[in-house]
């Protein structure tokens, strides 16, 4: 089964100016891009074999940049690594959510799909818990050799991953309780027989010299199988 490096796009002009972006786009900033750039250099010695990307500009021109070190080695896109859309909030201050809502709880609902949905869009809960699934299920399925495989994707479709199918809960701190992944870091995770996952590292940010270094930056997490 693959190893998989997880990666949030870098930062865009709206997460700078706090909106929400979830099938709306905005491009990189220049510090975005500079980190993206730094997470390329730290992952170029990786040997990938293969990568995905949501299709939307912000992941894959993050995926264009990683792969670049990687010649031949063309991302392929894939609509259920796409973010949840966020109906009448698209392009809107996420302050108008959270100043209402408490963040996580409704990440916790996002994630175990129970979440009803956005106002304006016909992609509820359960239907973007069953998109996301089945993408990474496609995934974790394409190798069978250990080899590493690179997701570019985005904040809540990786937190979802992490809490449906990985077991971890929703939280402010990193270990077996995750938060949204900041831009441009990585989150590595080992898919093992029988359902077994293993959390690698979280949230890692890029301008390290080593891969190495890069994967111990925080300490090893044995997950249990997901249901």
């Amino acid at each position: 089964m693959p190893v998989l490096y997880l990666v949030r796009h870098g930062r865009t002009v709206d997460n700078a100016r706090g909106l929400f972006q979830g099938w709306s786009d905005s491009p990189l900033t220049a510090d975005g891009l500079a980190e993206v750039r730094a997470l390329a250099k730290a992952l170029a010695d990786t040997e990938f074999a293969a990568g995905y990307t949501s299709p939307t500009p912000r992941a894959a021109t993050t995926a264009a940049e990683i792969l670049r070190f990687h010649p031949g080695l063309p991302p392929d896109e894939d609509p259920g690594l796409r973010e949840m859309h966020f109906g009448d909030h698209e392009a809107r201050p996420e302050t108008d959510v959270f100043g209402t809502v408490d963040p996580w709880s409704m990440f916790g609902t996002v994630a175990d799909g129970t979440f009803p949905g956005f106002p304006g869009t016909a992609e509820d809960g359960a239907a973007y818990l069953a998109r996301v699934s089945a993408a990474f299920a496609r995934i974790e399925a394409s190798r069978d050799d250990g080899a590493p495989v690179l997701v570019v994707s985005h904040g809540i479709t990786l937190l979802t991953y992490l809490v449906a199918v990985v077991g971890a809960t929703v939280g402010a701190t990193v270990g077996a309780t995750v938060a949204p992944l900041d831009n441009a870091t990585l989150t590595v995770v080992d898919v093992g027989p029988h359902g077994r996952r293993h959390l690698r590292a979280t949230g890692v940010a890029g301008g390290l010299e080593h891969d190495a270094e890069l994967l111990g930056a925080v300490p090893d997490l044995d997950l249990p199988p997901s249901g």
